[in-house]
């Protein structure tokens, strides 16, 4: 089994925000965190304090991260650039990324955990981007699964689960689960103060618009959640996967 959590950090400016950042991973209790809006620059801080705070106790601390084109300011040092990125407590390895027409990446990477094996994918929509093509994009470059493969993607989708690119590429036929919507936890669109809602601005939380979808892994549902950050206008999602 493993824990999964994806976080949209949103860098809000905060003194303290890869301190919070840090914080919410560790109260997840996630073994693995997919991150958006994230420069390897945070990466490297998140990933300094939470080995400072012990959460290194299943080993070392791995991660990945991959700027997103259109984030990239001419002049500007690379390492402040946002994208997406893998952070790991577990052996992490075969990081790929998957360009979006030129302005936005995918990043995914196997994650190895009592003996099985997860491709997880860390995922960060446009608004307004066609978002049909990116998410059938997504999951027809992933590589095949082998025996004992699981696959999660997880990430800030900007879609209500009721798009119809969500409901057409990723809910109808394609084999994947909702992991907040399959937990038990409900589901309430237009419930304006549901504890669902994982995107809130400025301070009230009104829109799920952040995942995590599975193939060929079994949730568990009593170990599904929402966190709260201090420097960020997401809350994480996280939950037990195996």
């Amino acid at each position: 089994m493993v824990k999964v959590v994806t976080f949209n950090i949103a860098q809000l400016t905060h003194p303290n925000d890869a301190t919070y950042n840090a914080d919410v991973i560790i109260s997840a209790g996630a073994d693995v965190a997919l991150l958006q809006e994230v420069s390897s620059y945070r990466m490297d801080t998140i990933k300094g304090l939470l080995a400072d705070k012990g959460w290194a106790s299943l080993g070392s601390i791995e991660w990945y991260q991959q700027y997103h084109p259109d984030s990239v300011r001419p002049g500007e040092d690379p390492r402040t650039f946002t994208g997406v990125g893998i952070l790991a407590r577990r052996s992490l390895s075969n990081p790929v990324v998957d360009s979006w027409f030129g302005y936005r990446v995918t990043l995914r990477a196997t994650v190895s955990a009592d003996s099985s094996t997860y491709w997880v994918y860390c995922v960060h929509v446009k608004p307004g981007f066609p978002e049909q093509a990116a998410y059938a994009y997504m999951f027809a470059t992933a590589p095949p699964l082998g025996q004992g493969s699981k696959r999660i993607v997880g990430g800030d989708f900007n879609s209500s689960r009721y798009s119809p690119a969500m409901l057409g590429t990723l809910l109808s036929g394609s084999g994947t689960i909702d992991g907040f919507y399959e937990s038990g936890s409900g589901f309430a669109e237009v419930d304006q103060g549901s504890d669902q809602y994982t995107f809130q601005y400025p301070g009230n939380p009104y829109a799920k618009i952040d995942y995590l979808f599975l193939t060929s892994a079994t949730l568990s549902r009593s170990a599904v959640g929402l966190f709260e950050s201090k420097s960020s206008d997401h809350r994480a999602l996280a939950a037990n996967i195996s």
